[in-house]
């Protein structure tokens, strides 16, 4: 049996933790990937996973700040 890989990088962007995402389940869904790289496959999309899920949680805390901005600015100006 061969080492694990080691666990890459984390993503630069959302963009490309999607895409390595996607770039997996294709190949994994192909079914010509040796067992030992399908677990190791696995634990990386845990990594991208949760790495998605935080840029996900991020991205909406921002939004919901900004329309609670943008709530209080139409009150200032039509009050």
């Amino acid at each position: 049996m061969s080492p694990p890989a080691p666990i890459k990088k984390v993503p630069k962007n959302f963009e490309a933790a999607l895409h390595e995402l996607e770039s997996m389940t294709a190949a994994l869904e192909n079914g010509d990937v040796p067992l030992d790289k399908v677990v190791a496959a696995c634990e990386r999309g845990a990594v991208l996973i949760s790495f998605c899920r935080f840029q996900l949680e991020t991205a909406r805390g921002k939004i919901q700040q900004l329309e609670k901005q943008s709530l209080i600015d139409k009150d200032n100006v039509d009050g």
